[in-house]
């Protein structure tokens, strides 16, 4: 058995344990949504993109259009629970804000729900886990060797793409959605393929590294699970990253998440308004900004923020240094 084919039957069964349990509770898209179903689905979206680039592209385009479309509706159910739990208790936020965001989390779940049934994930009509298993079944897939070497280009080529999209926009960002959020995205899946790929990707160090990167190695960063790299298991080469570098790479996609967190509450309440009261974007941003007690001006200055972090990461070339190169095991 191929470790590909492996890569994806393991958090393919992940996700129909996971399933099998939320389908015998009244509501199996919270249930799946609260036991963390959202991470096997960004691992096999993951593996999806990354395979996509260099195996058959149409099949893994198809598995990771799937998985993302799944993925999609459990984004949007946290998007408006985390402001729903957020809101409890607070007499400042309006009754109504409070009941737009439970009623938008209530869709979400039913719209979870219903695709769950229809698209045969689980059910009388359950069959999506033997089409995507046939579909891998089909794969001709690469040697290790060739594979890993495969994953190196990818990461190059997703660093070079990277830089090309901070310096056309970043110079300062002026969305938050289409700029910040997908930088975060794009930098994000540099960190996911790791956990993804189960052992094909490990760490190594330059020397000067921790001192070059030392603002970067926050005790939150060095502590992360998600910085723990996979055993190596039965991978017989791996792609050999700088650690300091990934580790601050980390960082990044924590401070930028920050900033999209914020900013995106203040769309989150500006959308609000406008379905509850009607208003137009500029009087429902002004109500947003009332209640988030900030003053005019505050999205231009995440976005300059966003767009610092980002260009100092081109300046010290840090995504620059971050592939070693390939690893053999003996």
């Amino acid at each position: 058995m191929s470790l590909g084919f492996q890569r994806f039957s393991f958090y393919l069964n992940k996700l129909e344990v996971l399933l099998e349990t939320a389908s015998e509770s009244n509501n199996p898209g919270l249930t799946f949504y609260s036991n963390d179903g959202r991470t096997p689905l960004f691992m096999l979206e993951g593996l999806s993109r990354l395979y996509s680039e260099f195996q058959n592209s149409s099949k893994f385009t198809s598995l990771k259009e799937r998985f993302k479309l799944f993925e999609d509706l459990l984004g949007s159910i946290d998007y408006f629970d985390v402001y729903s739990k957020h809101y409890e208790g607070k007499s400042e936020i309006p009754n109504s804000i409070k009941e737009y965001m439970s009623e938008q989390k209530s869709n979400s779940l039913l719209k979870l729900n219903q695709n769950l049934n229809e698209v045969g994930w689980i059910g009388k009509n359950k069959s999506r886990f033997k089409e995507e298993l046939k579909i891998l079944n089909k794969i001709e897939w690469l040697k290790p060797k060739e594979e890993v070497k495969e994953i190196k280009k990818l990461y190059e080529k997703e660093i070079s793409s990277i830089h090309k999209f901070i310096r056309t926009y970043g110079n300062p960002f002026s969305e938050m959605e289409d700029h910040v959020h997908e930088l975060r995205r794009d930098i994000r899946w540099l960190s996911i393929f790791t956990q993804a790929l189960q052992g094909a990707i490990q760490f190594g160090l330059r020397t000067g590294s921790t001192e070059r990167f030392e603002s970067y190695l926050t005790p939150a960063v060095l502590n992360s699970k998600f910085n723990q790299l996979p055993e190596i298991r039965n991978n017989t080469h791996a792609v050999l990253l700088e650690r300091n570098a990934f580790l601050a790479l980390s960082w990044l996609i924590a401070e930028i998440g920050n900033i999209k967190d914020e900013g995106l509450e203040y769309f989150a309440l500006q959308e609000a308004y406008i379905h509850i009261e009607g208003l137009n974007q500029e009087e429902a941003g002004k109500k947003a900004n009332q209640i988030l007690n900030w003053k005019e001006g505050k999205i231009s200055e995440l976005l300059v923020r966003a767009s610092n972090h980002a260009n100092e990461f081109i300046k010290k070339n840090v995504l620059g240094d971050l592939v070693l190169g390939i690893v053999k095991f003996s």
